[in-house]
């Protein structure tokens, strides 16, 4: 008798592992069909496998991986949360969000102020003499009219950048001095001795967690850093929300 029971028992154990296996085979492939059928085909699972995290599953498409959730429609790539019904990257909206600031808040005093047109758009931008991606976007930013431009000097790059900085902006023209300067690389000669207000911006940039050159601020708040396509930056500058 106690080996029948024996018996029966591992049996027991035996047929619920199995099912185990099954419906866990059997969610796999669903899951295949349905990240598959969320993303439009663009990502056809080779994989998919259980994690140590409850109901976390780890997906291999080709040579990448990322992760889901049960229901296939929320993924982990590269450290941000995707809905991949709707296309959305959930955590870039989060950091968007998260990084606005109040444009009206901005000591626009201490920037270098340009003028187009009516001047109705208005962007803040901190910019770096020794940054290659600000001078294109200078390129792209002279080619725009009705647009009110404040630039605030961010010498953080190079002690050069910091140097310079400082040699423009006591210039008797500024505005001009760094321009020049953002375009040529060079300095203006001998500069008259001045507040500079260099260490402010350093500041003010610190403040706002400018982390590189060029930011750009928007009039709604928004920011944008680094090498910005021209297509998304005029989007950004002429639909604020």
């Amino acid at each position: 008798m106690a080996r029948t029971i024996t018996t029966l028992a591992f049996a027991a154990v035996l047929l619920a592992s199995q099912a185990r296996a099954s419906e866990t085979g059997t969610t796999e492939a669903r899951l295949k069909d349905r990240v598959t059928a969320i993303t439009g085909g663009k990502v056809r699972p080779d994989a998919i496998v259980p994690t140590p995290v409850p109901g976390v599953l780890e997906v291999r498409a080709g040579l990448d991986i990322f992760y889901v959730d049960a229901s296939g429609q929320y993924a982990f790539v590269e450290g941000h949360l995707l809905d991949l019904k709707a296309g959305r990257d959930l955590t870039r909206e989060r950091l968007d969000e998260a990084s606005r600031i109040d444009f009206e808040a901005l000591p626009l005093q201490l920037a270098l102020k340009t003028v187009r047109g009516n001047g109705k758009r208005r962007i803040a931008v901190f910019e770096d003499p020794a940054c290659p991606y600000c001078r294109a976007l200078r390129t792209l930013l002279d080619q725009l009219g009705d647009i009110t431009i404040y630039t605030f000097p961010y010498p953080v790059l190079s002690a050069d950048s910091d140097a310079k900085a400082r040699m423009a902006l006591c210039d008797a023209n500024p505005s001009q001095a760094w321009a020049a300067l953002m375009r040529s690389g060079q300095a203006p000669p001998a500069p008259r001795a001045c507040n500079s207000n260099v260490d402010k911006l350093i500041e003010l940039g610190t403040r706002l967690n400018v982390r590189g050159t060029p930011t750009i601020f928007f009039a709604d708040g928004r920011r944008a850093q680094g090498a910005v396509p021209p297509e998304q930056f005029m989007t950004m500058l002429d639909h604020p929300r």
